[in-house]
């Protein structure tokens, strides 16, 4: 969920009652007075209007900036940050616990419904790819019982990472320029940065990354 959905959606919210009623009452038109306030009114919807054009436009191209497949030996390869966060359980797990694996590494909440969708596609690839190298790691900004209920649920077969405040600064750390969920980075055996998406993914596009990571070794991509 990003800004431009909710800005869009604020804007639908926003009802001009009054302004309908001078559109479809001629009589009142022909007044000085209320022929200024529809002028005002005009000129306000006029104006959120632009605004939220604006906006959009700059939230569209952020997303599109932070998005896609970083090639192996691009200048744009960066290595992924260190953290070290804890899990439903309690236990702390640092980023090197995966070190040698390809690591996909998903930013998500409970209260996002693309986040949810995208859930069971990360259990079926983790079942598929787990033997040959993958992983996945889900860091929730979220409530812990909800998380923890919501793991069991679904019966996550992942390690789930939880922290509504710091969780975010290793997100920005990992590429992401505005606070959007759902946010995924793909890390692979070296430890580089090989993909980022600020959208809810889907199985075909997730393969077509890791599948080429997975069979690279260890330093193949500097």
């Amino acid at each position: 969920m990003n800004l431009k959905r909710i800005l869009k959606r604020q804007i639908v919210s926003i009802r001009y009652a009054s302004l309908k009623k001078l559109c479809f009452n001629t009589q009142l038109l022909t007044t000085p007075t209320y022929f200024k306030v529809f002028l005002t009114m005009k000129l306000i919807y006029f104006t959120l209007f632009i605004i939220v054009i604006t906006i959009s436009g700059m939230t569209g191209y952020l997303l599109q900036t932070q998005e896609g497949v970083i090639a192996a030996g691009s200048p744009q390869i960066v290595r992924r940050p260190d953290f070290t966060l804890s899990d439903i359980q309690g236990n702390f797990h640092s980023s090197q616990d995966w070190d040698g694996k390809v690591v996909i590494i998903n930013f998500w909440a409970t209260w996002c419904p693309p986040c949810i969708r995208e859930i069971p596609i990360f259990i079926e690839l983790q079942k598929i790819y787990g033997e040959k190298g993958l992983q996945f790691v889900g860091i929730a900004v979220d409530e812990l019982a909800l998380v923890k209920q919501f793991s069991a649920k679904k019966q996550i077969n992942y390690p789930i990472l939880v922290s509504q405040q710091e969780s975010l600064t290793i997100a920005r750390q990992f590429g992401l320029k505005i606070e959007a969920l759902p946010f995924t980075a793909i890390v692979d055996r070296s430890g580089n940065i090989r993909a980022r998406y600020a959208r809810q993914l889907n199985q075909p596009t997730l393969e077509e990354v890791i599948l080429p990571l997975l069979s690279e070794k260890m330093n193949d991509a500097t």
